[in-house]
């Protein structure tokens, strides 16, 4: 039997998600996807000072994690902690010649989320 492996990945940032959308798959099982930013400090050139970048990583969940707990709690600007998986989904691409091909796109399976910190609510 062939031994099996995963990439595990633990990721603490803010949503960035305008809107917290929970939808239903075919099957009716709910699904929330999200972006998670994640604000690092880089190395600048020889001699520069170092310098602030941003990432994003597309996250997803579903079932009761995403329905009861992402759904219900989380909004832009929440500042949260998410554990998962590595998955990779198939995308059309162009490349720069112009030319159409098959690629993958990675994001996070989540597993766990947490909220570290809430922004305030608008009272609007």
């Amino acid at each position: 039997m062939a031994r099996m492996s995963e990439c595990s990945v633990q990721l603490i940032g803010f949503i960035g998600n305008e809107t917290i959308e929970v939808r239903t798959t075919r099957d009716g099982t709910p699904i929330v996807n999200l972006s998670i930013s994640e604000n690092v400090s880089v190395p600048g050139d020889e001699g520069e000072e170092r310098e602030e970048k941003t990432f994003w990583h597309d996250a997803v969940a579903d079932g009761a994690l995403a329905e009861k707990v992402i759904g219900k709690y989380a909004r832009q600007g929440a500042y949260v902690f998410i554990r998962g998986v590595m998955r990779y989904r198939p995308v059309k691409s162009i490349n720069k010649d112009g030319k159409e091909y098959n690629g993958r796109e990675a994001y996070v399976k989540i597993r766990e989320f947490r909220l570290l910190d809430a922004p305030p609510k608008n009272e609007s």
